[in-house]
């Protein structure tokens, strides 16, 4: 799998507003001059924005008052619109999708006033219905009390809820008659967008309580969903219309380092000027990053989109630097990994001001994906689900110390954390409770673990010398962390999953096999990036593997793998193939065929 740039899966799409045409009559006679003009119909659709600080990459659901439901596309620039001939005022909401790497659900609604209008789908419309509902707005979507979805409700709370960010509003240089609900806009940084970067909204669904932050002061307020009567504000920022520049600066980096990829593969000499000197990405420094990235076909059309704002422009003795997340999609727009934690330096040259990617200056590779495991181990079928954590050590000197073991931190782990030991041999991380002469990265979990990791959930990697002293990762932090979207497959629900199916090599087969070019078949769920890989090992300890990872699944897939022959005077002792796909979050569901020999 490519991680030089890593790319995910999201419909993206553009709805059209629907409308009837009218006719006009023309002049003549006297019959014709009697006949009316027909007045144009009403559009019969509802359009707006979905987003959270950026464009959502998913899609808009609308329930009616009978509870029927219509789905469609969100377009790249966050645009919907959702034909409601035929269905009964008044309507609800719900945007999915992804942003700057968090997963968003997030909620509306409409009154039959709306029709032909615009209603935005946001954070903070979440919120808005949230307090109409004195309950999660997600649970109001799944049960709505359409008697208190009235136009009169909707306006109540969304000038409430503008009074308390109004002094933010202001400073970002809003007009104080924009309407939360309403008010059409565009996603570039500007207006009610730049509002959606510096507000955070967060809800705990245990308490009920919201918490809304400004990211550029760390200020916050909270908000009592079950309670109408919060009107606390949050603290005048003053002037800070300057991250809307910020954010458009980051973002033209953003895109001028994929235009360079729209076409083919560039030089490394032609990204390099868009990369600061001190870049540091996944342990790679910026030429070891380029001449990975410039070489893997799997760049050419890559796409960063979502940029969103988690640290804002601050003076370091590394000159100014910002931070931000974005999602990345491959060449036909389909998710294929999520960034956070990138530093952007904002540099002037001859009187012109951009920004420098420095990477998620990360000293390790750290991965952390939900994982789903069939596993064929002569004939014996076993299931697993829970967390992968892929680790390594690429540049061993710039570690601040020698590195004995991991622990990965975060929800549905051991408080302790999960250890994983650097190997002796070097190369991944080893999960220290695997069984002895194995390398396993999957923590297995059960479904009361599973089941407790809400969407977005970050796990910490901290790093330690043998001793037990931990190390520092960068200038400021001792750990590196990776998000998630959504929590593993629980166990009940494997039986119900679609893995890879390997239909040549049949058992007989690999088991026979001993080196060379092997012919694989198998089938897939199709529309996913997916991955196949052949390997093997000998009673010489010689081993060897081909993979290849590839957009989009197959249903049927067909390929020879050329693997080397086995040297003089060995043979096969085990054959495997694996066979394994990423979903609509980033969930990884693998399937291992492998034959042991009894080799004398």
């Amino acid at each position: 799998m490519h991680k030089a740039v890593k790319t995910a899966l999201l419909a993206i799409g553009t709805g059209l507003l629907l409308s009837a045409c009218g006719g006009g009559s023309g002049g003549g006679d006297d019959d014709a001059a009697m006949t009316p003009t027909p007045t144009p119909a009403p559009s019969a659709a509802i359009s707006g924005v979905a987003a959270a600080g950026a464009p959502l990459a998913g899609t808009v659901t609308v329930k009616d008052a009978n509870g029927v439901t219509r789905s469609v596309p969100i377009g790249a620039d966050g645009g919907y619109s959702v034909d409601v001939t035929g269905l009964t005022a008044p309507f609800v909401f719900r945007a999915e999708g992804v942003v700057g790497g968090r997963r968003y659900v997030v909620h509306s609604a409409a009154t039959a006033a709306d029709v032909g209008g615009t209603i935005n789908v946001t954070p903070l419309t979440d919120l808005i219905i949230a307090n109409i509902a004195g309950d999660l707005a997600s649970n109001f979507f799944d049960n709505p009390n359409f008697a208190s979805l009235t136009a009169t409700e909707l306006t109540e709370q969304s000038n409430a809820l503008k009074a308390r960010l109004q002094d933010v509003l202001t400073g970002l240089g809003i007009e104080s008659t924009i309407d939360l609900l309403r008010t059409s806009f565009a996603t570039d940084h500007s207006g009610l967008d730049a509002a959606l970067d510096v507000l955070r909204v967060t809800v705990d669904p245990v308490t009920q309580q919201a918490t809304i932050t400004n990211l550029l002061t760390n200020t916050a307020i909270t908000d009592d969903l079950k309670s109408k009567a919060d009107a606390t504000k949050l603290p005048d920022p003053g002037d800070i219309r300057a991250v809307v520049g910020d954010l458009q600066g980051i973002e033209a980096a953003l895109k001028a380092f994929t235009a360079k990829f729209a076409n083919g593969l560039p030089t490394s000499a032609e990204v390099e000027p868009l990369l600061d000197v001190d870049f540091l990405q996944e342990d790679q420094s910026r030429d070891n990053f380029l001449a990975d990235a410039t070489t893997d076909p799997n760049n050419v059309g890559i796409q960063f989109t979502g940029v969103t704002l988690e640290s804002p422009a601050q003076e370091t003795q590394d000159g100014t630097i910002a931070r931000v997340g974005f999602t990345v999609l491959n060449k036909d727009g389909k998710l294929d990994g999520i960034e956070t934690g990138w530093r952007f330096k904002k540099v002037t040259e001859n009187g012109t001001t951009r920004w420098l990617a420095m990477g998620n200056r990360a000293r390790f590779v750290a991965e952390a994906y939900p994982l789903a495991l069939r596993n064929d181990h002569n004939g014996e079928i076993t299931y697993t689900t829970g967390l992968e954590f892929w680790i390594e050590d690429e540049n061993a000197g710039n570690n601040n110390g020698v590195v004995s073991y991991a622990l990965v931190k975060g929800p549905g782990l051991p408080d302790a954390g999960v250890r994983y030991n650097v190997p002796q041999l070097g190369g991944e991380f080893c999960l220290a409770d695997g069984p002895q002469g194995s390398c396993l990265k999957q923590y297995v979990m059960n479904d009361v673990a599973i089941n407790s990791i809400p969407d977005n959930s970050s796990y910490d990697f901290e790093f330690y010398t043998a001793g037990g002293q931990k190390l520092n990762i960068t200038t400021t932090t001792t750990k590196q962390t990776r998000v998630i979207l959504r929590r593993p497959h629980t166990n009940g629900e494997l039986a119900n999953l679609a893995f890879p199916v390997l239909v040549k090599p049949t058992r007989t087969e690999t088991g026979q096999y001993n080196g060379g070019p092997v012919a694989i078949q198998a089938t897939f769920p199709t529309g996913y990036a997916f991955g196949v890989a052949a390997n093997y090992w000998t009673t010489g300890d010689s081993s060897e593997e081909v993979d290849i990872w590839r957009y989009d699944s197959p249903a049927t897939f067909s390929e020879t793998f050329e693997l080397a022959a086995v040297p003089s005077g060995e043979t096969v002792n085990w054959a495997q193939i694996r066979l394994d796909y990423m979903d609509e979050s980033l969930r990884n569901v693998l399937a291992v065929y492998t034959v042991t020999k009894n080799v004398q």
